[in-house]
């Protein structure tokens, strides 16, 4: 996905990407039994919230999906551990990024991951969405302004 500073700016108060992945809880779960992977995989805030929740790391790891596949890269150019999902006081997972995540983010300007969990027995869906940053709309807004005056003008 390439997007230019002004494609930016028009997509202001859309969301730029949407990942959405599913998977088999029990598989993440045998995962986690290795060493490697919980390290590869979770961040030590993430890791910390698994020694209490086991099945956390099954819906970070779908959420860890999602959010790459909304940035359009997979795995191959962020690992999961540069996505962090943690739990505000109610519950709520939220997003943090870290390392070549955030790199891509501020490269596409991005200012919110969200991801939503809804859960199903053996699986896990997750939605993640990245939405622009907002310090550019008013620019854009007098752009367009402009652009339209101009038509208008050209058209009498």
């Amino acid at each position: 996905m390439s997007i230019n500073r002004y494609d930016q700016e028009e997509m202001y108060g859309q969301v730029l990407g949407i990942g959405i992945d599913q998977i088999e809880c029990d598989r993440v779960l045998r995962s986690c039994e290795k060493k490697t992977f919980l390290e590869h995989c979770y961040t030590t805030k993430e890791l910390e919230m698994i020694s209490r929740h086991k099945r956390s790391s099954a819906t970070n790891f779908c959420g860890k999906e999602a959010v790459v596949k909304a940035f359009g890269t997979g795995f191959r150019k962020i690992t999961p551990n540069e996505i962090e999902i943690l739990r505000n006081e109610s519950g709520a997972p939220y997003v943090l990024l870290y390392g070549r995540a955030k790199d891509k983010a501020d490269q596409h300007a991005v200012e919110t991951v969200g991801t939503q969990i809804p859960s199903a027995g053996l699986y896990d869906l997750r939605i993640a969405g990245k939405q622009p940053y907002q310090g550019r709309c008013s620019q854009l807004r007098r752009r367009k302004a402009g652009d339209a005056k101009d038509q208008r003008q050209k058209n009498a």
